[in-house]
């Protein structure tokens, strides 16, 4: 899912030179930068409270989920860490 592509159309020519040229003096691809600011929002969204409540227990069953099928393998790890003396 993480891999998902969107297609975003900048609303104002100020704001598409803005993030041009923040692309180009940061060294960093503008999907790259939109990626970032994208996710930055959403943290954002989330601590202002402003996404919906079943967008957000959804999203935390997936992160439940995904926790339980890699469960075994993160145990697995630890106890070859410790092993190791890392």
């Amino acid at each position: 899912m993480a891999d998902q592509r969107i297609t975003v159309t900048i609303p104002s020519p100020a704001h598409a030179h803005l993030l041009k040229w923040w692309a180009r003096t940061s060294g960093r691809p503008l999907s790259n930068l939109a990626s970032s600011l994208l996710e930055d929002g959403i943290k954002q969204a989330i601590r202002d409270g402003s996404i919906p409540e079943q967008a957000l227990k959804c999203m935390n069953e997936l992160i439940d989920a995904s926790l339980e099928v890699h469960s075994e393998d993160w145990h697995e790890d630890l106890a070859n860490v410790k092993q190791a003396g890392l």
